[in-house]
């Protein structure tokens, strides 16, 4: 991060010489070795006015206090991070319990979406009905207090809905096909789980990710988008044609590439 915001032009204080300001697309945390320097950053840049940022799914996971692969190290605990490796990996651990603190809270006050008019910036998804849910939301809770109608209270109340929606499915409850149709109606009819994680499908086979078997698929929704903004997205791997080994050092995502139909 630090090596790509000085090739931008940016200085420590988050200043450009054309007055220009980033806009970080979430996910700042899990990624890497260093989660504390890169939240100190852009934290620091964000609460200057120099900055802006929306919440991915990483934030997300912190916020609502779930310990996802990747993310012990915001609880102070080190972990496996590639198995293949078999082996604990290094990660600069949570400095205290006043960081967790500031950080949480610094997280809870970021948006899901920045949208203008010729441009949308969200970590992952954009589609219709999720957007018009969020603006619904944000125009009848937009300014009360974090707990009646901040991001959280939110995330519970189309947690709520899309339950309801998942009891309605018929058949064995216990059967495969069942259990997939739950689980693309508890992700799909979620906005907030489609802003910051994508609308997914069943995949044609299960697969290894994220450190558990995997029987959805990301669906590549930005091939059917009809609207008219620019949409800016970060969550999804990008390859480049023809790879470049030297692009990244040691390092090959697994899966297909979701960007191979537009260049």
């Amino acid at each position: 991060l630090m090596n790509l915001l000085d090739r931008l032009g940016y200085d420590g204080h988050g200043k450009h010489p054309e007055g220009r300001r980033p806009v970080f697309v979430g996910d700042l945390v899990d990624r890497g070795p260093d989660s504390v320097s890169v939240v100190n950053i852009v934290k620091k840049f964000v609460e200057t006015g120099r900055a802006q940022m929306v919440l991915g799914n990483h934030e997300l996971n912190l916020l609502r206090g779930k310990r996802k692969h990747g993310n012990h190290w915001f609880y102070n605990e080190t972990e496996v991070i590639r198995k293949d490796q078999k082996a604990t990996s290094f990660q600069v651990l949570a400095p205290s319990e006043e960081w967790k603190a500031a950080t949480l809270d610094f997280f809870a006050r970021q948006p899901l979406i920045l949208e203008g008019k010729d441009t949308i910036v969200v970590h992952a998804a954009i589609c219709p009905s999720s957007l018009a849910a969020l603006r619904d939301w944000d125009s009848k809770h937009g300014g009360k207090s974090p707990e009646n109608g901040g991001l959280l209270a939110a995330y519970r109340h189309f947690d709520t809905e899309a339950t309801a929606k998942m009891k309605k499915v018929g058949g064995d409850p216990n059967s495969m096909d069942v259990l997939i149709e739950k689980a693309i109606i508890e992700q799909n009819h979620h906005p907030i789980k489609v802003a910051t994680s994508g609308t997914e499908a069943r995949a044609k086979e299960k697969f290894f990710a994220g450190g558990k078997w995997r029987y959805l698929t990301r669906e590549h929704w930005w091939e059917s988008y009809k609207g008219q903004q620019l949409v800016v997205i970060g969550h999804y791997w990008r390859r480049f044609t023809p790879r470049d080994p030297t692009l990244v050092a040691g390092f090959a995502p697994s899966g297909e590439d979701p960007f191979k139909s537009v260049g």
